[in-house]
């Protein structure tokens, strides 16, 4: 039986009103083949092995693909940040929940919800949150950084390096287990 089910009614709500409260969006662009994009389904839940890496600053697209993770608990690393890439970092094995993937001209953004860490992510296996005004709005958000200028320091070859790993799924498209 799905983990959702075992709780009250009243506990599934807590948990996505939490998961939800003051949200803040973080960036990392990728180039990813069409072969990668298409492993991502609204509704699916991925989970990243690593680190994953992100930036607070927020510029138009330096690639083919933006991931936009919307998070209320991701690390602030600014202290060790000598780059000034606006870094904030989740912990391994973090879960995400893909909120929806949006083609605009010829780039995409895969939209990813940072589910809470531990065993409290499972609830969300069988929670959808479609008909949030949440997908209107990262969609216009990306809309309007679209052709917005490049952030230099998200543009160097050392954030790129460091941000190209697709998250949670190998480069053969094969997806992390859970």
């Amino acid at each position: 039986m799905p983990a959702c089910f075992n709780l009250p009614m009243e506990e599934v709500k807590q948990l996505i009103t939490q998961t939800l409260a003051d949200l803040r969006m973080f960036v990392r662009d990728v180039d990813l083949s069409d072969q990668l994009i298409q492993q991502y389904r609204p509704g699916m839940i991925i989970c990243e092995r690593g680190f994953t890496d992100a930036s607070s600053r927020i510029g138009g697209l330096g690639q083919r693909c933006r991931y936009l993770i919307v998070s209320n608990h991701m690390a602030n690393m600014a202290q060790f940040d000598n780059a000034h890439w606006g870094l904030y970092v989740a912990k391994p094995s973090a879960h995400f929940q893909v909120i929806d993937v949006f083609w605009h001209e010829q780039k995409v953004q895969i939209a990813l919800l940072h589910l809470p860490n531990g065993d409290a992510w499972r609830p969300f296996e069988t929670i959808t949150l479609q008909g949030l005004n949440l997908v209107e709005t990262v969609r216009q958000r990306f809309i309007e950084q679209y052709a917005a200028p490049l952030i230099p320091e998200l543009a160097s070859p050392d954030w790129q390096q460091r941000c190209q790993p697709p998250l949670g799924i190998d480069d053969t498209g094969t997806l992390f287990p859970l």
